[in-house]
């Protein structure tokens, strides 16, 4: 894969959520794909299908914690990848739904330094890769993105950022319960509370946009692409940007 990249052709990596097989990660990307390039103005883009071993694993709650503990290893693998990307000088935007959101803020706090499950990235940290991310119904803490959290680095190598939520969404309201911690709130229910600065101590820019008026209770990744919130249209523009 690395061998066919070029300098001169951005790459948009998708990560897909729980409970997914490989050729529904794969049938998903394509959705994702679908709904992200009529916006791209025509653009030469390389879309990305980062696929993590996510079948379902037993009951809903035990499943839930077992994937929480993957996105670590998970997000270590993404950072090794986007490192090499940026070695070649290659564009790169990522999108992320729930667990795939963790995964990809994971990776940006690795590539800098910091620590996921107790490990690091091997090899050169750095910052200032000027990543464009979004994320969708992301199950991650509502506080992880803050600097000294868990998550607190991955601001150094973000360049923008979109954040689509639901208030209302059944299944992460109970994100609680895969730590076993009342006060763990996750940002795809709440929203962003306060981000921690980029490399050189600015803002992140940030798009957020609460979606319950149009998906209720609903944790599920197409509805937030074909109802209202259309975040097919404000992924687009994020990525455009960073061309």
């Amino acid at each position: 894969m690395l061998e066919s990249v070029s300098s001169d052709r951005p790459v948009l990596i998708q990560i897909h959520g729980n409970r997914m097989t490989d050729s529904l990660a794969r049938e998903r990307g394509v959705f994702v794909y679908n709904e992200v390039a009529p916006y791209l103005n025509g653009s030469p883009v390389d879309f990305l299908v980062f696929s993590w071993p996510s079948d379902k694993e037993g009951i809903l709650l035990r499943d839930g914690r077992e994937k929480a503990e993957r996105t670590d290893v998970e997000g270590l693998y993404l950072g090794w990848l986007l490192r090499e990307l940026s070695d070649r000088n290659v564009t790169v935007g990522v999108i992320g739904f729930s667990f795939g959101g963790r995964i990809a803020t994971g990776a940006l706090h690795a590539i800098a330094g910091g620590r996921l499950g107790g490990r690091s990235l091997p090899g050169e940290h750095r910052v200032g890769m000027n990543v464009n991310v979004g994320l969708i119904a992301p199950a991650l803490e509502d506080d992880w993105l803050r600097s000294g959290n868990y998550h607190g680095m991955a601001t150094k190598n973000i360049q923008e950022m979109s954040i689509f939520f639901n208030r209302r969404d059944a299944v992460l309201k109970r994100y609680w319960l895969l730590d076993r911690v009342r006060d763990g709130i996750a940002l795809g229910f709440t929203g962003p509370r306060g981000l921690a600065p980029r490399f050189d101590g600015t803002p992140v820019p940030l798009v957020s946009r609460d979606c319950s008026p149009s998906l209720g209770i609903r944790h599920d990744e197409k509805k937030y692409y074909v109802e209202s919130c259309r975040a097919g249209v404000q992924m687009a523009r994020l990525f455009s940007n960073k061309q």
